[in-house]
This record gives C-alpha cells, sequence and structure tokens, in this order.
C-alpha cells in the first residue's frame, strides 16, 4: 500500500504535533498512517472497475489506472467478455418421447448495466438456465420428435 502523509514544514522542524503538544518523529506518524493511504489498482483491458465506498456503489472506472482508499472504498474489476454458460434440459415431446436438449448461451455484461450485473442479481448462470429450461419445457411438448428435431 502507497501511503499519502501531508507534513507542513517550517523551519527545519522534522517533527510534528498532535492535539496534546506530543512531538511524534516523522518516522512513528508514517508508521501509524499506513493503513490510510491510496493505493493504485489496474483495471485490465476487457474489464471495468466497479468503485465503492463504504460499501456503496459510486460508478465504475474504465480499463487502466486507478487510485482508491482502502479503508473507505475499493475497486473490484468485472469482466466485459463474453461468456458462455452450457446447460441440458430433459423434455417430452408431443408424441411422448423423452429428449435431452443441450444447450450454450453466450452472454456477457453490457458496461451501461455492469449495477444490475454486479448488486442485483445473485446467481445470473442459474436465472439464464431457469429461463431457458421454461423455454425448451413450453415450446417442445407442442412439437412430435421431428418437428423438435427440425426446429434445432
Amino acid at each position: 500500500a502507497l501511503s499519502i502523509i501531508t507534513i507542513c514544514v517550517g523551519s527545519g522542524a522534522s517533527k510534528m504535533s498532535d492535539s496534546d503538544g506530543y512531538d511524534m518523529p516523522l518516522m512513528e506518524q508514517a508508521q501509524s498512517m499506513t493503513s490510510l493511504g491510496l493505493c493504485p489498482i489496474c483495471v485490465p483491458t476487457g474489464s471495468v472497475g466497479v468503485v465503492q465506498c463504504f460499501g456503496k456503489f459510486q460508478g465504475y472506472v474504465e480499463p487502466g489506472l486507478a487510485c482508491f482508499c482502502p479503508p473507505f472504498s475499493s475497486i473490484s474489476t468485472v469482466s466485459l467478455a463474453l461468456m458462455q454458460s452450457q446447460g441440458n434440459t430433459e423434455c417430452k415431446t408431443k408424441d411422448n418421447v423423452t429428449l435431452n436438449v443441450s444447450t450454450a448461451v453466450q452472454y456477457r455484461i453490457m458496461k451501461r448495466m455492469v449495477r444490475q450485473a454486479v448488486f442485483e442479481i445473485i446467481n445470473p448462470e442459474a436465472q439464464i438456465h431457469a429461463h431457458i429450461d421454461d423455454v425448451l419445457r413450453s415450446t417442445l411438448p407442442s412439437m412430435d420428435l421431428d418437428a423438435a428435431y427440425e426446429a434445432k
């Protein structure tokens, strides 16, 4: 962690005084302030950095170098790359044939919706699979085996 300490130096003084008049050496002052400071973070290309201050969403930062103050704020990276989720669904057709349908869904987080993706959706892959299962289980029972195979 990189610590930044502001020191007012007057007449060559090498000590700082606290409110009680105690002269604290600069090195001791620096060691006591190490938990408060600026930390750099590199947000990789294809990602954004989600900025939180005291746990509240503040926005996002673009790829590159960003700085934050650890006790008060944090930056976590979120990938905007295209991701793929695979699943299997068991369904029955109109002619009472049981099928095992394999699906592959590609998705990505849109930059303007990063807040919803990070804070409002707990398990996005499970929600995607549930929606696919609903669609397949409502569509395939109205088709016979040949029609389902043609519709792939």
